[in-house]
């Protein structure tokens, strides 16, 4: 049955013609090609050769230039997980930049990648806002960063410039901003850029602040990061920004931020707020853990103000604001804690006044929507400030400020209890304490939330370590022309001991491998060479410690799907494709006996909710039915491609696993795990 997949994958290549242009140091940008066998010498030079939506796969080695990336749907990224270091000097400051998408290069994926230096920025997104056509202020869009470290630059590490909306920047290292100059020098800038996702990141030594979405961003979401060292701000929804920055259009009041989140985040030692909203509206902060911020300045949750560059409204009645007032704010579920040596206060509400064109600016109009919070001065007092004219209150005690803002009457001060990677330990009172109603679903180990939900940035019920012996099944191994990776963790203070077994596609055990790894660390394991490519599933078998496991499907065009492996089995299998029928050419299955019986499986294929087909087949202890459906397939091929949503597959016993497999004629394939149904 893998042959007809093997094929339709050898068909779909020659139908999409390669894509992909190689670069190594030993390359040669003269007489190379780009091909694997005569790569190129330099990624800027690929770039000259490329057009729209081809990948530029890099070699190991340093690579001592800067790089801009002019058309759109590239993919830039390191050759199967080798490490790739793209270099530009600090103090050059005709290169400013190390790697620029340019406002041309819509849907471009940063993957794998170390980017390092640069006079201003490791990473910029480029605009034409201040092009001069006011009819055109948009920039390179829907860019993705991921697997990415970007270090030790001039100023920010990633600069994000107005219009450039829908980033992604994912499982990155982020640190050592401002190493030439460190007076505004974020790990992430966001000017004007709408819908900026920051998520499972490590950002950490900052010369300022962590991240920040200003300038008018809207809906920017930072969810699961870990938040450390840095000069100034942790997190900050708005901040300060020039007022040509702003769209007026969508914006005319100024808000700094409209519509953010900070949720699931880990922020401790840094020298001013550890979340702080400037001129926000209708942002939030959900189940986060604050630990020792505001060491010089500020508070720990800060609500500041925004002069934006001091600039005098020269009509007040023109319906165009300046320097608002955060409004509808919602910090619940977070647990702050502070050293007893750390003298600012848990909370802020500052006020600004000048005699001349500025007047009053308040930093909050009315009050924060504040509850189910955990606060902790270790065994000091806790002080709650609020400057503003008629609702002075310096240094507060918690119950004055419950009285003050008429709320957080869920929240309490107490020892979190907290481990040593911050987690609740047992007896926490955390556990448990939390709003279950706020949009969260899961914690920044990625665990899912359980009703009654915990305060702070991990769920206790979501994270408890798998017992030894727990077994994890991966109903598939990819081998050509993409690669599968087993991605191990351990989240405890104890190493992992686990084996994983590979098995050929009649059940028949193939190898056995035991592994060990360190606490507080990870291994990438290439399953797809460990058995000469004819392994076709396998088992992963925690016999020690505790370990988390995540398959990763890598294909050299660009494509590539992750997912935490699952212990679970189940005897009714249910695999959903529309969501994929608008860009792949077929799809397939993988569907694995995991028993040492032979079981009978029945598969019945749907369109809208009504059976349009169904088959029996039987598997062989551990055998692995792998195969694509419809035309090139023997499961349902009299159907077509959009003739079926979805398949479900049944059997007597909970043995099954299973996953998607779907494509397209250029090969980037697409994985999705099936769902079990019971």
């Amino acid at each position: 049955m893998k042959k007809n997949l093997l094929i339709l994958l050898i068909v779909c290549a020659v139908q999409g013609l390669s894509s992909t242009i190689f670069v190594s140091p030993s390359g040669n940008d003269s007489s190379g090609s780009g091909t694997i066998s005569a790569p190129f010498a330099t990624i800027s030079h690929a770039v000259d050769e490329s057009a729209a939506g081809d990948t530029i796969s890099v070699r190991a080695g340093t690579y001592n230039e800067v790089v801009r990336i002019r058309n759109a749907n590239m993919t830039l990224q390191a050759y199967n997980g080798e490490h790739v270091v793209i270099h530009a000097p600090i103090n050059d400051e005709n290169l400013d930049t190390t790697v620029t998408l340019d406002v041309d290069s819509d849907g471009t994926t940063l993957n794998g990648l170390e980017i390092t230096g640069g006079y201003y920025y490791g990473i910029m997104l480029f605009t034409r806002w201040d092009w001069g056509d006011p009819n055109d202020r948009t920039g390179v869009s829907h860019v993705t960063i991921q697997n990415c470290k970007i270090h030790d630059t001039g100023r920010d590490c990633i600069k994000v410039t107005p219009e450039c909306d829908y980033l992604t920047v994912e499982d990155c290292e982020i640190y050592n901003s401002g190493i030439r100059y460190g007076g505004n020098a974020e790990g992430v800038d966001n000017v004007n850029s709408d819908y900026m996702i920051v998520r499972d990141c490590y950002i950490h030594d900052t010369a300022t602040t962590g991240v920040y979405a200003k300038g008018g961003a809207v809906g920017a979401v930072i969810e699961r990061n870990i938040v450390e060292n840095c000069g100034e701000i942790g997190v900050a929804l708005g901040f300060d920004t020039s007022p040509e920055y702003f769209d007026l259009t969508v914006n005319p009041d100024r808000y700094e931020n409209i519509g953010g989140v900070v949720r699931n985040c880990l922020i401790r030692n840094t020298g001013m707020a550890g979340i702080a909203f400037y001129a926000a509206k209708d942002a939030s902060a959900y189940n986060n853990t604050l630990i020792d911020t505001a060491q010089s300045d500020q508070s720990a949750v800060y609500f500041g103000v925004s002069l934006q560059d001091w600039e005098p409204d020269t009509d007040p009645n023109d319906g165009i604001g300046y320097r608002p007032a955060s409004t509808n704010i919602h910090v619940e579920n977070n647990i702050v804690l502070q050293d007893s040596s750390i003298s600012t206060p848990m909370v802020f509400i500052r006020t600004f006044y000048h005699e001349g064109d500025v007047g009053r600016v308040n930093a909050m109009d009315g009050m924060p929507a504040m509850d189910y919070n955990c606060y902790w001065h270790g065994n000091g007092p806790l002080a709650f400030t609020d400057q503003r004219p008629g609702y002075e209150m310096e240094n507060g005690s918690f119950s004055d400020w419950q009285n003050h803002i008429g709320s957080e009457g869920h929240s309490f001060v107490a020892d979190p209890s907290l481990d040593s990677e911050y987690h609740p330990m047992e007896g926490s009172p955390c556990i448990d304490a939390g709003d279950s109603t706020v949009p969260v679903s899961d914690d920044l180990d990625k665990n899912p939330r359980t009703a009654p939900f915990d305060i702070g940035a991990y769920e206790v019920s979501g994270a408890q370590p798998p017992a030894e012996g727990t077994t994890y099944y991966l109903p598939h191994i990819a081998h050509s022309n993409y690669t599968t990776y087993l991605l191990a963790y351990t989240p405890a203070n104890e190493q992992a001991e686990f084996r994983i077994s590979l098995y050929a596609d009649d059940g028949s055990l193939l190898q056995n491998g035991s592994y060990t790894l360190a606490s507080h660390s990870t291994m990438k394991i290439d399953i797809s060479s460990l058995s000469g490519a004819t392994a076709m599933a396998a088992t992963v078998t925690l016999t020690g410690g505790a370990g988390v496991f995540k398959c990763v499907y890598f294909n050299t065009a660009g494509g590539m799907a992750e997912f935490l492996l699952d212990g679970s089995l189940s005897s009714q299998l249910m695999y959903l494709f529309p969501s994929y029928n608008d860009s792949v050419s077929w799809n397939g299955l993988a569907c694995w006996n995991t028993s040492d019986s032979t079981i009978s499986v029945t598969l019945t294929a749907y369109a809208g909710g009504v059976s349009v087909g169904a088959q029996s087949v039987s598997l062989a202890p551990m055998e692995n039915l792998v195969d694509v459906i419809g035309p090139g397939g023997s499961l349902f091929n009299s159907l077509g491609l959009h003739d079926f949503d979805m398949i479900q597959i049944q059997s007597a016993a909970p043995v099954l696993s299973g996953l998607n497999i779907s494509g397209d004629g250029q090969e980037k394939l697409v994985f999705t795990p099936a769902v079990r149904l019971n």
